[in-house]
């Protein structure tokens, strides 16, 4: 079958949760599962009621509880994410695409996560689950795809691979052949970042890089690493410390002094300049 298009997709029963989730903040989560198809009553009223309860009763399948009635604004990605799903169910989906679902929760959300896939299983709801994390490839998978390179690759059950077959499959050769650790001696430091700080984000920030040596910014979604390499690079105004490279001070603000000094910002994805924008912290 070749479909033209997502609403043909759509209409023959494949749906898709995205890793970030799209919901309207401002309506109910009852109204984002039902978007564009709530029940309706008389006079062509939407039956607030009747929405709630599928709304319930799909959540009941799945095993979780959510209020219906509640705004999707403040809701946790691993919340939006069911809300997505209880959306696919509502269309009844026969096949639900997830796309890296679990990047952005906690360990806690992935079990809940896996026990509503678990629960989509037992209704014969087929589930392609895209994951760089092989552990949890083991724990929720029965046949795996691997692709490298934009190719196929191979596909097996799950029980019949390891972790060393699995990784040689995706790159090729050997681990080790494919990172080989070079000792290097660091040399002078060529960014420092001293007492950064940006107000209701993070606080006093401090770190050194030097030549020859990888420093990693790490923490959960939200904890603020992607602020403050976006405060670093200047894309995101600093609200007190400094930045120097390589001995000279970088403006504030100015990425484009930045980039005219020799540093430059590589994100996962395109961002939108200034506070508000993106797709979090990472």
């Amino acid at each position: 079958m070749t479909f033209a298009g997502p609403g043909s997709a759509r209409a023959a029963g494949v749906a898709i949760i995205y890793q970030e989730p799209t919901l309207f903040p401002d309506l109910s989560v009852a109204e984002n599962i039902f978007m564009g198809r709530q029940p309706v009553r008389a006079a062509r009223r939407i039956d607030r009621g009747a929405m709630n309860r599928e709304a319930v009763a799909i959540f009941a399948q799945l095993g979780v509880a959510l209020d219906p009635g509640r705004p999707a604004r403040g809701l946790s990605v691993a919340d939006q994410q069911i809300v997505e799903i209880a959306k696919a169910l509502s269309l009844e989906a026969r096949v639900l695409v997830m796309d890296e679902p679990t990047a952005a929760l906690t360990n806690v959300e992935v079990d809940r996560l896996f026990n509503v896939m678990a629960a989509l299983r037992r209704r014969g709801t087929a589930v392609l689950f895209i994951s760089h994390r092989l552990d949890e490839v083991f724990a929720s998978c029965q046949r795996v795809t691997i692709m490298r390179d934009g190719r196929f690759v191979l596909t097996a059950p799950a029980d019949e691979l390891d972790v060393d077959t699995m990784i040689r499959a995706m790159i090729g050769r050997e681990l080790g052949a494919m990172f080989h650790k070079t000792e290097v001696t660091p040399g002078e430091v060529v960014l420092n970042v001293e007492h950064l700080e940006r107000e209701n984000v993070f606080y006093d920030i401090n770190f050194a890089v030097r030549r020859g040596e990888i420093v990693a910014l790490a923490g959960l979604v939200g904890a603020g690493a992607r602020r403050v390499a976006r405060a670093v690079f200047g894309i995101d105004r600093r609200t007190a410390g400094s930045v120097h490279l390589l001995g000279k001070p970088l403006p504030n603000g100015q990425p484009s002094a930045a980039m005219t000094a020799g540093c430059r910002l590589r994100s996962r994805r395109p961002q939108a300049a200034g506070p508000g924008h993106g797709h979090g912290d990472r």
